[in-house]
Parts: C-alpha cells; structure tokens; sequence
C-alpha cells in the first residue's frame, strides 16, 4: 500500500513538474513579494534615527550602533541599519546567484536590495538587504519561512527620521567614515557570520518562550495572515 502511495506522489509530482523543493521556493518568492508589494505603514519599535516593526515573538536583545541582536523561537537575527548608505542615497548592482538554495534582486515601492539563502553545513544562512538595512541569520530548513516573514516586515516597515539622522550624522561623521560597512555586498565567505556574536558578545541567557508576551499595538494586528490570505 505504501508503495502504491509513493508511486502515486511520484507520478503527480512528474505530471504536475513541481517538486516540492520548487514549491518551497515559490512560496518564498510569494511571501517576499506580498509582504513587500505593500506600503508598510506601521511600526511598535524605535531606535536612533530609526523604527520599525518587530514581528510578534521577536525579541531585541542586544543593540550597538545601529546594529541590532534578535531572537526569534530559538534563531538568533543579526540587522544593519546603514545610515551612511540612506544619507548619500548609494545605489548598488546585484547579480542573482544561481548556485544558492535561493537567490532574488529585490525592487519594491522605490526601493532596492536582495535575498540569497544559502545552505551552510546543516542550517540555511538567510541574508537579506533592502531599504538600506540587512538581516543576516542562520537557521534551519524548516524555519526559513518564518525568517523570511520577520525580515520582510522589518525591513520593509524601515522608516527614518531625517531629521534626527542629519544631526547624528553630522556629529558622528568622521567616525562613520572610519567604519564602514559593506551593507550592499553577499556574504558568500564561511566564518563571517559567526564573527558577528564576537562583535555583540556571547548571548548566554536562557529565554523562555512564555515569557515574550504578545504585542497588542492596534496598528500591529493581523498583519501577516492578511497579507498573506
């Protein structure tokens, strides 16, 4: 009976000529392009110059410079918010990669960027730029969506405040000119990622889930299962 079965998914698999890898990849393609086909307006977190909206069950635990530490459900997100590049509006080519588990050149509402997922030994190293910010994480095969979901809806709800970027920027200039960040280039090198958890230091403390409490923000409500309907 069994093998009746597998005989069967085989041949509808063959007939219909999608995989179920293909599909997986679909549905990121269409989670991508819904999430940041619309005009996000709405945010629950604020930082320097800059806010956003923080995905129910994300959490920020560490934030340094413009560089932000998340967790989400086990997985740790690293995000860039590169000011220097929004200050002199930079531009950038991206070419797509195909030799990664997924790779797309991002253009929506104006803005610009990328997403290549990348399989890196067991885990799947999701790196997505946009809205001159990136989300790095590495994560398993199965939470790629969800990732892909959070970072969509960070990056995508991205909202600066110039006025308060102008100032900072002026007062920190030269110190942004000695750092800079190469926010718009893949990160295709082993070790880079993990050199990110030596910059914001080991994060020892065990988080219980119970304890992340839900966001109640009016403006927040609904947002990915309507988006995604």
């Amino acid at each position: 009976m069994n093998k009746i079965f597998v005989l069967l998914l085989t041949s509808l698999m063959f007939l219909t000529g999608c995989t179920v890898e293909e599909q997986n990849i679909k549905d990121i393609d269409k989670m991508i392009n819904t999430i940041l086909g619309n005009k996000l307006n709405l945010y629950n977190q604020i930082s320097n110059g800059y806010k956003y909206y923080l995905p129910r069950g994300v959490r920020v635990i560490d934030n340094k410079n413009y560089n932000e530490k998340l967790y989400s459900k086990g997985n740790t997100y690293y995000l860039f918010v590169d000011i220097v590049s929004y200050q002199y509006k930079s531009d950038f080519t991206y070419e797509p990669n195909d030799k990664v588990y997924f790779s797309k050149k991002l253009d929506y509402n104006k803005q610009k960027g990328y997403i290549e997922i990348s399989k890196k030994d067991k885990l799947y190293f999701v790196e997505m730029m946009y809205n001159y910010a990136k989300i790095e994480a590495l994560v398993p095969k199965n939470d790629i969506p969800e990732t892909v979901i959070n970072a969509s809806y960070i990056l995508g709800s991205l909202d600066f405040n110039e006025k308060v970027l102008k100032i900072l920027f002026e007062e920190e200039n030269n110190d942004f000119q000695e750092k800079p960040f190469e926010l718009f280039k893949p990160r295709r090198k082993e070790g880079n990622f993990l050199d990110y958890d030596k910059e914001f230091g080991q994060y020892e403390e065990e988080i219980d889930e119970d304890l992340i409490v839900p966001n109640e923000d009016p403006q927040t409500q609904g947002t990915i299962e309507n988006l995604l309907e």
